[in-house]
């Protein structure tokens, strides 16, 4: 057993050195893409010829000049939680401070809201679109009209529904009839 845990760990550790060889290999790739873009006076869609290879594509290439100029961190280009495709999008200063950082989260209650700090690596991808802008992290202000601004946009319905599921059961808020495809319906949201 104690072969086994050894061997977990080695492979666990030559699995953790690939990957930072790999990042470290996309950042030569990168400078060498600003080399031949800025000395040799090539164009993506001539570098991305000029390799034959069809992996290596004029968007591929965009990316790894983005790495050789340090617009964005290569690790983000490879983790796959919903805040980093905004962080990429970011100055890099700020993609430094954000990845392993918080942000203010505006939360609305019933008697309020409250600003929580959730570190960017727990937003849900509807919190992402709330927190972040175009132009970067919203203020708990624009949190707000953000919020306000969706309100509008989703049509209210005035009639409360005749069911709902709470804690695994179905509870009825009026008499009603069901019909076998409402009842599938709710059999399916118990499961």
């Amino acid at each position: 057993m104690n072969t086994e845990i050894t061997t977990v760990d080695q492979s666990i550790s030559l699995l953790k050195s690939a990957i930072q060889d790999g990042i470290d290999a996309w950042e030569r790739a990168g400078r060498e893409i600003v080399n031949l873009i800025d000395i040799n006076r090539l164009s993506l869609e001539e570098i991305a010829e000029k390799a034959d290879c069809d992996i290596i594509t004029p968007n591929v290439l965009a990316q790894f000049e983005r790495i050789g100029r340090g617009q964005v961190m290569p690790k983000l280009l490879v983790m796959d939680f919903p805040a980093s495709r905004h962080l990429q999008r970011m100055p890099l200063s700020e993609q430094k401070r954000l990845i392993d950082g918080a942000v203010e989260l505006l939360v609305i209650r019933d008697n309020g809201t409250d600003a929580l700090m959730v570190n960017t690596k727990d937003l849900t991808k509807d919190q992402c679109k709330q927190v972040f802008s175009k132009d970067g992290v919203r203020s708990l202000g624009g949190q707000r009209a953000f919020i306000e601004d969706r309100r509008k946009k989703i049509p209210c319905t005035t009639s409360t529904p005749s069911w709902q599921i709470k804690s695994g059961k179905v509870i009825f808020n009026s008499a009603c009839e069901l019909t076998r495809q409402e009842l599938a319906v709710i059999l399916a949201q118990l499961a």
